[in-house]
């Protein structure tokens, strides 16, 4: 079986970089790409990528870590799901990835296990001392902060809010187990429309998630760990016991090469490491610290 991949690129700054990202996929898969409406979204569409991409009209204001985020997923997949009814794999990644294996070896990845979801459950109702257990105990309300006008009245929000969040925990939503994992999957159709159907069906969990904390990183993989579509994830029990979400994120990376330090951009010096890697994206890169990479990268693995 041939798989045929959609990609979905959640895109919100470096116009070049999300260019050559969509001619590094294609020109043949079709490519979605949601523009953060807080972008000025002409220089994405000034540049020139191949005819299978597609920049969706339905865009999201995104805030960093807030349901935004899953919102602006929830409008990918809807598109995909619309129009190219006959993938194999909705593929999800950001405008600042790049591919570092060949294509072929990417679909060849894929064709080998067609009913796997690409999509790795690290397992949150554990002992307290799990770290990641603070997505579903606390309040987060960084959307709402993010549509403050002012500077100052949001560093007032941000004191309210941080004595509510600590005064107030939250219970987990009754019959559903909590997972988190990295916000970058791949997972097939029918699990896509699975998600979908739950956002519909399972309202209180939506709302729930709403004022939540990154709920990109547990609000899909808790849809999927608690459907049949599990038997095609990896759950994983033990993972680094730190607290810091980014060790755990990337220690539960699907398909790319996390770096561990959150303002870290990959550049010429990381060569190395990416051609060693078993991963098939990196994560993260930009068009100017990244353009000796990611000629290196197109010249010696993708060969082009």
């Amino acid at each position: 079986m041939q798989a045929t991949p959609c990609f979905l690129v959640l895109a919100h700054t470096d116009p070049c970089l999300c260019g050559r990202l969509a001619n590094a996929l294609g020109p043949n898969h079709d490519v979605f790409v949601h523009v953060d409406a807080k972008s000025d979204i002409r220089p994405f569409l000034e540049q020139r990528v191949h005819s299978r991409v597609a920049f969706i009209n339905e865009r999201v204001r995104v805030s960093w870590a807030g349901f935004s985020m899953v919102r602006a997923t929830l409008q990918l997949i809807r598109a995909a799901l619309l129009q190219c009814p006959s993938c194999t794999h909705l593929v999800l990644l950001s405008g600042q990835d790049y591919p570092i294996k060949p294509l072929d070896t990417f679909l060849h990845h894929l064709a080998a296990s067609p009913s796997r979801q690409f999509m790795k459950l690290g397992v949150m109702n554990t002992p307290a001392r799990n770290p990641q257990n603070y997505r579903i105990t606390r309040y987060s309300f960084l959307d709402q902060l993010a549509l403050i006008p002012s500077s100052s009245l949001r560093t007032w929000a941000k004191v309210g809010i941080k004595a509510f969040t600590y005064a107030f925990r939250r219970k987990p939503i009754s019959g559903l187990e909590p997972f988190f994992g990295s916000q970058w999957w791949a997972i097939t159709p029918a699990c896509a429309r699975h998600v979908v159907n739950s956002v519909k069906s399972h309202r209180e969990f939506v709302d729930f998630c709403r004022y939540s904390f990154c709920p990109d990183e547990h609000f899909f993989h808790t849809i999927v760990g608690n459907s049949p579509f599990v038997d095609g994830c990896e759950v994983v029990y033990d993972y680094p016991a730190e607290n810091e979400t980014v060790k755990a994120v990337s220690y539960l990376a699907n398909l790319h090469l996390v770096d561990r330090r959150l303002s870290h951009f990959f550049d010429d010096r990381d060569f190395s490491l990416i051609q060693d890697s078993d991963k098939f994206f990196v994560r993260k890169v930009t068009s100017n610290a990244s353009r000796k990479l990611l000629d290196l990268v197109d010249a010696q693995i993708l060969h082009k």
